[in-house]
């Protein structure tokens, strides 16, 4: 049997673990990190510090896709691909896609008129190509699906 003082102890850990459970907290890392929806999941990446991936689809109906890639050397040329994809008959499909490319950071910020009744993502994929344009990476970032 535990002694009073042991099992306050324990009570006081238990709490304490739950309450940083409940709270969110944000990481910040010197390693690169990719976001999965509400996530950060940190990842080591050769050619790319960051990539993020973000969809927010309000009652309008007009879905708001988000999607940024960091590289660690600007020499690097870079193509930044992002699709909306809704998943429809058992399967991701993408309805729309946009891409832009060239050295240092890029993003994406787009928006696109959605259906209900479905399940929307965005997936965010960066293709690195060194200076001799030989590809060296491809890093990819997916949100959550979101219902709509």
């Amino acid at each position: 049997m535990m002694s009073n003082g042991r099992m306050r102890k324990l009570v006081g850990i238990l709490c304490a673990m739950l309450v940083l459970s409940i709270f969110p907290f944000t990481a910040f890392a010197a390693q690169p990190v990719t976001a999965w929806g509400d996530e950060i999941i940190a990842r080591r990446f050769e050619k790319v510090r960051l990539i993020e991936a973000d969809l927010s689809i309000p009652s309008s109906g007009i879905a708001s896709c988000y999607g940024r890639v960091e590289p660690k050397s600007t020499s690097d040329t870079v193509t930044l691909v992002m699709e909306l994809q809704q998943y429809t008959g058992g399967a991701w499909k993408t309805i729309k896609n946009w891409s832009t490319s060239g050295g240092g950071t890029l993003s994406l910020d787009k928006i696109w008129a959605v259906l209900s009744g479905y399940y929307y993502r965005v997936v965010v994929t960066a293709y690195v190509y060194t200076s001799s344009g030989s590809l060296a990476e491809t890093v990819t970032a997916t949100t959550n699906s979101v219902w709509y």
